[in-house]
Parts: C-alpha cells; structure tokens; sequence
C-alpha cells in the first residue's frame, strides 16, 4: 500500500512542499488580528480586511488566491448590481 502518512498530517512542516498561512475563510486575507482567547481552545481573531471574526483556514498560497479571486469577483458584481439599481 502507498505511503498515506503524509496526507493524514499535512500541517507537519517537513511532509510538506509549501507553507501553510492562516487566512480568512470569507475575503482570502491574510491581515489577520488576535483580540482574544486561547490559542489552542477557543483563538478569536478577525479579519482587518472584511471585519469577519470566528474561525480562520490553514491553506497554501494557491488556496488563499482561489479564495481571494472569488472574494473579488463576488464584490465587483456586487457593486455593478447597485450601479445598475441607481441608474434605474
């Protein structure tokens, strides 16, 4: 059978290829700020971007800019569908 180890434990550095961060599950920051709590229990952080506040995800660079674009794309429709209710 293959070697699964390393999928069971992808948070251990050397099993690894690239770099995890923590970043918001909402917008793709990475501005993350602490304001409380234990950090193995119960962390509180928010984002500095969207202002989300509760659980944040580990994920590489390629997951962090998937969540960004989507993020963006989202916001920019968003603001094309108020232009388009004013113009009304």
């Amino acid at each position: 059978m293959g070697d699964i180890g390393k999928w069971n434990k992808p948070w251990q550095k050397e099993e690894r290829e690239k770099p995890l961060l923590h970043f918001c599950p909402v917008c793709g920051s990475t501005e993350i700020t602490w304001i409380g709590g234990l950090p193995l229990l119960a962390p509180h952080m928010e984002c500095k971007e969207c202002g989300h506040r509760g659980i944040f995800l580990l994920g590489d660079t390629e997951m962090i800019q998937a969540v960004r674009r989507s993020y963006l794309e989202g916001k920019e429709k968003t603001q094309e569908d108020e232009t388009e209710r004013e113009d009304e």
